[in-house]
């Protein structure tokens, strides 16, 4: 029943091929050769052993093996020590892969929310009415209130050091009310 595949068994493949193989061992080592089971217990070890194989060739049931926190790669180092190297190799490779397009993708979704940002801001720029400050002009001016109407908000002076310019304090100062 469970490698029937009614779940999500494909990390557990492997160690059932395992599991089988040494019970079938251990069954037939209980044997004898005049016993009427030993024939069909070799047959089915080296059965076992072709599923097996087959198995270790599929790089999702190897990559899922190793990725279950049960098994780890443990369970290649320690059954299958001469292909333990390679299947750490490629979990490094596809790890780095997907690391890259993870990346990738983050960047994309900066950039595509940046520019829906930016689109908002246009929006609501364009439906407010009263949204007319757009920045500073090139050339705003020279007295105070050419720079005040041209968007510049400080002032430089060469006498004295950089002020901010107050539209309210101008206009209290200059006005007459």
């Amino acid at each position: 029943k469970k490698m029937e595949g009614d779940g999500p068994t494909g990390s557990t493949v492997i160690p059932e091929y395992l599991k089988m193989r040494k019970n079938l061992q251990k069954k037939s080592d209980s044997t004898t050769r005049s016993d009427p089971l030993h024939p069909m217990f070799v047959k089915m070890i080296t059965k076992i052993n072709t599923y097996l194989d087959e198995a270790l060739l599929c790089e999702t049931l190897v990559m899922a093996t190793i990725l279950n926190p049960t098994f780890r790669l443990a369970l290649f180092e320690v059954h299958f020590p001469k292909q333990a190297p390679g299947a750490k190799r490629r979990l490094v490779e596809l790890f780095e892969e997907r690391k890259n397009q993870m990346t990738k993708k983050l960047l994309q979704d900066k950039e595509h929310q940046k520019d829906k940002m930016a689109l908002q801001e246009k929006d609501n720029n364009e439906d407010d009415i009263c949204s007319f400050f757009s920045g500073p002009r090139n050339n705003p001016g020279n007295d105070k209130i050419e720079m005040y109407l041209g968007g510049m908000d400080r002032i430089n002076q060469v006498d004295k050091l950089d002020y901010t310019f107050s539209a309210l304090k101008w206009w209290k100062v200059s006005s007459n009310f």
